[in-house]
């Protein structure tokens, strides 16, 4: 199975550098218009199927860009699984105020990592019963793909990504970013970081 795993496109929240979880913030205009243009990637793959997030944000960018390819026919289905990381009582916070204050009460509140991975690692499994030999679209966070593709050991360790200049590239998911992986049953393969 192939995954094109994709990244919502922008919202307020994301330019003013705001923690946005499970926060339903919409796409801003900027949003709007590069999910519009991205569009075009998608018509280099044979795409099945398209799953979503439940959030807004993702769901509007999925459907854009589906619409803007030769794949507008396609549905998108939502799955809870594949919503961000919920930072509890952070949600809102500016980056620099979460990282203060992740080690103190409100910290407790916020999902762990683990949780995340395991989550979509599962939603994965399940499309595989349905899409073994097939290419799915799959709009989440950059959350929830930064936590997958280190959990599955895809990318370098978080120590190594941001200590050696070579790997910098993934330090962050850009937004409408995509990145293909493939799942052969036993294992996933990277086989493209934000194409």
């Amino acid at each position: 199975m192939k995954i094109l795993f994709i990244r919502h496109g922008e919202t307020d929240w994301n330019k003013q550098c705001k923690v946005q979880g499970v926060t339903d913030i919409p796409l801003n205009q900027h949003g709007i218009e590069t999910s519009t243009r991205q569009g075009h990637k998608l018509n280099a793959f044979n795409i099945v199927a398209a799953y979503s997030s439940q959030l807004s944000r993702a769901y509007h960018t999925g459907c854009l860009m589906l619409a803007h390819s030769k794949h507008k026919h396609l549905t998108i289905h939502t799955d809870k699984r594949i919503m961000e990381r919920s930072f509890g009582k952070l949600e809102g916070y500016t980056f620099q105020q979460y990282y203060d204050s992740l080690n103190g009460e409100l910290g407790k509140t916020v999902e762990r990592e683990e949780q995340v991975h395991k989550r979509i690692r599962n939603f994965l499994l399940e499309c595989y019963e349905k899409h073994q030999h097939e290419t799915i679209v799959v709009v989440s966070h950059g959350g929830c793909i930064k936590h997958f593709l280190h959990f599955e050991k895809l990318i370098p360790t978080k120590e190594i990504i941001f200590s050696d200049e070579q790997y910098k590239k993934y330090r962050h998911i850009p937004n409408n970013s995509i990145h293909e992986l493939e799942y052969n049953g036993t294992h996933f393969t990277l086989l493209n970081f934000n194409l």
